[in-house]
């Protein structure tokens, strides 16, 4: 993502002002998150989304979180899947549809959220995620959601404090 530097050399918000000074993100200028999106399930099947139950919000989300230094948004969408999910789709080559601007809370006039969005799809409609490990700090247990499930989703919302967009089911 372009942007420009300020006369104090720091990253210009390339939307604009947001007239929020500092930085509420890990570091100044650009913040990248790696968003995957699981779709289960072919043919004749009815499609199922994995997604996880945040304990912050008690809502649900896609996985996803952010790059680590030094890390491609590709490796961390294969890492953020397995680390919320216990689902490892190291081997498999996701579209990834955008890479884009986030609305986040913490975005500043000098520093900023995007995301790598990828979509994963299964041929084969995958059993509920059961894992015995802990889950990260914030998460509960994954779920497959049918579309009866997802066709309850009220709103979407993203919680402050947490910058991560919910789905209400």
């Amino acid at each position: 993502m372009s942007y420009r530097l300020d006369e104090r050399r720091r990253p210009l918000n390339p939307t604009g002002r947001t007239g929020r000074p500092g930085r509420h993100l890990g570091k100044w200028g650009e913040n990248q998150a790696a968003d995957p999106i699981v779709v289960a399930g072919a043919g004749g099947a009815e499609p199922q989304v994995l997604l996880i139950l945040r304990r912050d919000c008690a809502e649900w989300a896609i996985p996803g979180g952010m790059v680590d230094p030094g890390e491609t948004a590709e490796r961390a969408l294969v890492r953020e899947l397995r680390e919320e999910t216990d689902v490892d789709l190291a081997g498999m080559d996701p579209k990834i549809p955008t890479r884009t601007y986030v609305d986040d809370w913490r975005n500043t006039d000098h520093a900023w959220a995007s995301s790598t969005v990828a979509l994963y799809r299964i041929e084969e409609t995958l059993p509920p995620p059961v894992t015995t490990r802990p889950r990260p700090r914030g998460f509960r247990s994954p779920a497959w959601t049918n579309s009866r499930q997802r066709s309850r989703v009220l709103e979407g919302s993203c919680t402050k404090g947490t910058g991560r967009c919910c789905l209400r089911l």
